[in-house]
């Protein structure tokens, strides 16, 4: 306990200085083989062969599931890597330019020192008339909610307070860790400024969509009959040229399976559902992923922890770029369910429609706000 303590301790010191320690090398490639061992073992191995070694947050080393580890994949860019052994430990992960840190959400932010925030916020209100203030107010607080949703992690009962004044002023009055001030500051902001006019790019990256002609165009031959787990995985990575790695599902079981010669991503879809799994999701450039969640084939959602050094604060003029009958509301609703759904999650990404500016405001890792300029400019907006 005392050794777990002194690692934690380690690692806030790391988080708070930020020292100067290079990121993931990009040229580094990561083979994992830790088949029922624990995250020590798979953090050695990752170390070993980036020269990065990764902060373990106690709460991981405690706390998050599974116990064992089950990974085996080859050649992985080092960032990919990373985020394999956070999703194989069951946790999230850090990336900045201090270090890398596993972690399990935000609890290396809860001791840290509160900011104020004390902001005249009438004009984005939106209230002209005294007859639609009420109901102003209560869209904006919902604005408000979905914003700071991520200081009732440090606070339960504190929210914060809309002040309205007799000379007709609103201030808003809210306490927030020092670090996330300044990003609230720009989200404020971003509601009086003139929104971007989302474009959606036309074609997906170059590695994904080289992942999506390899899923499309490969063959394997399955027929396998009472076969670990590993073999089985071994043997079509062999076959495809892909690594795939799974959700903890307990210790893997032994496999049966006889098809044939399938296309890969119906040889794919029959292992998850061996294994107890709901679906595949692509991790590119090399690799796939069998997940309990029910998804379509598509990007498989990152483990990286938001953090300052990924979000970014944009605002996209969307009411004169949808034209009339656009609502904003509505597609802020659709976007947290369709749009990268497990981004929203996260209590520091935020997406809502600010209707006095007609902007929608996006708080999120570059990643993320490319997928909501693609829906826009795909026109995938529900009315």
């Amino acid at each position: 306990m005392k050794f777990l303590l002194l690692v934690f301790s380690c690692w806030l010191a790391a988080a708070a200085l930020a020292a100067e320690t290079p990121v993931l090398p990009a040229a580094k490639t990561v083979t994992f083989s830790v088949w029922g061992g624990g995250i020590n073992e798979a953090v050695s191995q990752f170390s070993q062969q980036t020269g990065v070694t990764p902060l373990v947050s106690a709460v991981v080393s405690t706390a998050a599931p599974p116990s064992k580890i089950f990974l085996a994949a080859q050649n992985l860019p080092a960032e990919q890597a990373l985020e394999w052994l956070a999703r194989a430990a069951g946790c999230h992960y850090r990336l900045t330019a201090g270090g890398v840190y596993l972690t399990t959400g935000y609890e290396w932010l809860k001791d840290r020192r509160y900011g104020v925030i004390i902001r005249n916020v009438e004009t984005l209100v939106g209230s002209e008339r005294p007859s639609d203030r009420a109901e102003k107010l209560t869209r904006f607080a919902r604005n408000l909610d979905e914003l700071m949703k991520i200081v009732t992690l440090f606070e339960p009962l504190y929210r914060y307070r809309l002040e309205e004044h007799a000379d007709g002023q609103i201030k808003l009055n809210a306490q927030v860790p020092a670090e996330l001030k300044p990003l609230f500051m720009a989200a404020l902001t971003a509601l009086e400024a003139s929104g971007e006019t989302p474009v959606a790019a036309a074609t997906p990256a170059p590695a994904e969509q080289a992942l999506i002609d390899k899923l499309n165009a490969t063959k394997v031959v399955v027929n396998y009959r009472q076969r670990p787990l590993r073999e089985v995985l071994a043997d079509l990575r062999t076959q495809c040229g892909l690594n795939i790695g799974f959700d903890a599902v307990g210790e893997p079981p032994i496999v049966t399976m006889e098809l044939g010669e399938v296309n890969v991503q119906v040889a794919l879809v029959a292992v998850a559902k061996q294994i107890g799994l709901r679906s595949v999701e692509m991790a590119a450039p090399n690799g796939v992923w069998l997940s309990r969640e029910k998804r379509q084939w598509q990007r498989f959602p990152s483990r990286r922890q938001l953090w300052l050094d990924d979000v970014e604060v944009k605002c996209y003029g969307v009411a004169v770029a949808a034209g009339r009958g656009f609502d904003g509301e509505k597609f802020a609703d659709w976007a947290r369910q369709n749009v990268t759904p497990d981004i929203w999650r996260d209590p520091l990404a935020s997406i809502f429609y600010h209707a006095p500016s007609g902007n929608l405001v996006v708080v999120a890792p570059p990643a993320a706000q490319q997928a909501v300029r693609n829906a826009l400019g795909k026109g995938r907006i529900k009315n």
